[in-house]
């Protein structure tokens, strides 16, 4: 480990959540199923919508008709919020379109690790996430939260590169382990096994997580310990936000109309009503 070895290592939560409310950032989750990430991310929706951070939230979350657990039962009457089943492109333009309208908007993608992220339109909200401008905020744009299995195989190096926040939870794959010490934390230490022996000991604790954050020079190794957390868990309801309109729980982008059958249509001559004259 460095010459840092007694100072790198610091709670980030405050810092992380008074960046977010100036800066839009973009927010990588990275770990296996059952690792947390979830957890963080329905923490971060809920206090979001309770604060009323964001004007729209745009939400892709494959297993929001199938939880039996009632996890995403607090989304209920929420009409700010659009929720997509997969992720498609026009996503990305649904939110672009968004932004330009001035609102501030969330982008979250809970279990990106099954859709191709690599369109255009993706890779201009990550690269101009800051940009924009609202009535409410010095600074709009969008806030872009992505949860994955791996970074490296999904996401190309554009997108990664743009990263402000890594949340590495629980993982058995090594080598992403060592990809991901590659790219974001052999700024940190000068070996990969003095990594390693700092994530294993983290990940001793069950749904812990590591953040790291090109915005500081620390690393924060206790998230589960974020109050946050606690406070969001059993949060099961929030009052109702937003003017009332439609929940998208699927991506039903609008299907092409069917063309007219010219052949169906039978013309008829119009004739006016018949006179007589004088």
């Amino acid at each position: 480990m460095n010459n840092y070895d007694n100072t790198i290592y610091q709670g980030l939560e405050n810092e992380f959540f008074d960046d977010l409310k100036n800066t839009q950032r973009v927010i990588l989750c990275i770990g296996q199923k059952g690792s947390g990430k979830t957890t963080l991310f329905n923490s971060y929706l809920k206090k979001s919508l309770l604060q009323k951070n964001y004007d729209t939230y745009h939400l892709i979350i494959p297993s929001y008709k199938y939880e039996k657990d009632g996890s995403y039962n607090f989304l209920e009457n929420q009409y700010n919020c659009f929720i997509y089943s997969s992720y498609t492109e026009n996503v990305s333009k649904r939110v672009l379109d968004d932004r330009a309208k001035g609102n501030k908007c969330l982008f979250m993608i809970d279990d990106a690790s099954g859709f191709d992220m690599n369109d255009e339109n993706f890779k201009t909200l990550v690269v101009t996430s800051r940009h924009g401008k609202s009535k409410n905020f010095t600074s709009g744009g969008v806030c872009i939260f992505i949860c994955l299995h791996s970074a490296r195989a999904i996401i190309k190096p554009i997108v990664r590169n743009n990263c402000d926040y890594i949340f590495i939870f629980k993982m058995n794959n090594r080598k992403l382990l060592e990809s991901l010490f590659e790219e974001y934390f052999s700024m940190v230490y000068n070996k990969f096994i003095d990594f390693l022996n700092v994530y294993k000991n983290a990940m001793t604790q069950k749904y812990n997580s590591i953040l790291y954050s090109n915005q500081s020079p620390y690393l924060d190794i206790n998230v589960v310990n974020w109050n946050i957390i606690e406070e969001m868990i059993n949060v099961n309801k929030l009052p109702q936000q937003g003017r009332k309109r439609e929940i998208k729980r699927k991506d039903d982008d609008e299907k092409p109309k069917p063309k007219l059958n010219m052949s169906s249509i039978r013309f008829v001559r119009y004739k006016p009503p018949f006179k007589f004259r004088n």
